[in-house]
C-alpha cells in the first residue's frame, strides 16, 4: 500500500512538471509568432520609409529590425528553463 501511495505521488509530480512544460512551450511558441509579425510590420515601415525618400531613416530602421529579428529567433529557448 506504501509503494502504490509514492507511485501515485510521483505520477502526479510527473503530471505537474508535464503541464509546465506544455504552458511553457505554449508560451515560447507565441513569443516566435509576435516576433515574427513585428519583424514583418518593421520591414514593411522601413520599405515605406525607404519608398518615400527617407533612405537613411529606411535603412537603419529595417538594419535594426532584422538584427531584433535575428536575437529574437536565436534567444527564443535560451530564455527558458526547464525544470
Amino acid at each position: 500500500m506504501d509503494q502504490q501511495a509514492r507511485h501515485q505521488e510521483t505520477m502526479s509530480k510527473f503530471g505537474i512538471i508535464d503541464a509546465e512544460q506544455n504552458r511553457l512551450f505554449k508560451i515560447d511558441f507565441l513569443t516566435i509568432i509576435v516576433a515574427f509579425l513585428l519583424m514583418i510590420i518593421g520591414m514593411l515601415l522601413s520599405y515605406f520609409l525607404l519608398i518615400s525618400g527617407l533612405t537613411t531613416t529606411g535603412g537603419l530602421f529595417g538594419g535594426s529590425t532584422l538584427i531584433f529579428a535575428a536575437l529574437s529567433f536565436l534567444n527564443f529557448r535560451k530564455a527558458t528553463t526547464y525544470k
